[in-house]
């Protein structure tokens, strides 16, 4: 998992897919993929992080991004796939 800065807030990318924060709460957050947006594609995936521990839903319904990871920072963290 990568964090990029956007011009906002800040953009996950994980597995080549970027995800865009939608809530937090506490220690919480859920974030959603960047083309969740209807205009996009209405993808449906979404993560929920908790600490160091990711819960990533598998329902993208488009191929992943093609983009450089240059400026990303590396982030350690505990991956759970959920369907």
């Amino acid at each position: 998992m990568y964090l990029i800065y956007g011009r906002k807030h800040p953009q996950i990318v994980l597995d080549s897919y970027i995800f865009n924060v939608q809530r937090t709460s506490g220690t919480k957050s859920r974030w959603r993929c960047k083309r969740s947006v209807r205009s996009l594609g209405s993808c449906k995936a979404f993560l929920v992080i908790s600490g160091k521990w990711v819960h990533a839903s598998e329902s993208h319904n488009h191929p992943c991004e093609d983009l450089s990871l240059k400026i990303a920072i590396p982030q350690s963290i505990m991956l759970k796939r959920v369907e």
